[in-house]
């Protein structure tokens, strides 16, 4: 499943994607709240390029948290970090808005 999006994730510029509801909504028995932890990995490992997935309601959750910054990534479950405290040495992540994936990418 969530394998496509990555896959469609590296043509496209940036580093942090999201899901719409209506895509969420579709695939939800299938995602988990490791998403953008489970992309990050499997982009690097495949692609040798970080890109990371959440869903749009993460998005809208870190909004009014007040921490959907460039500079941050969601990576869990109601989470964020400044991408600074990533290791670049396994994850090299670029800062930057988050971008809705775009769909037909299974």
């Amino acid at each position: 499943m969530f394998s496509g999006w990555v896959k469609a994730s590296q043509s496209l510029p940036g580093s942090k994607f999201y899901i719409s509801k209506a895509e969420t909504e579709k695939e939800w028995d299938n995602i988990e709240w490791t998403l953008p932890i489970e992309t990050l990995i499997i982009s690097e490992l495949q692609y040798r390029t970080a890109k990371s997935i959440c869903t749009e309601d993460a998005i809208e959750y870190d909004k009014k948290a007040g921490v959907l910054r460039p500079d941050m990534l969601h990576y869990r479950a109601e989470g964020a970090m400044p991408i600074k405290n990533i290791d670049t040495s396994y994850f090299n992540i670029k800062p930057g808005y988050y971008t809705k994936l775009p769909f037909n990418t299974h």
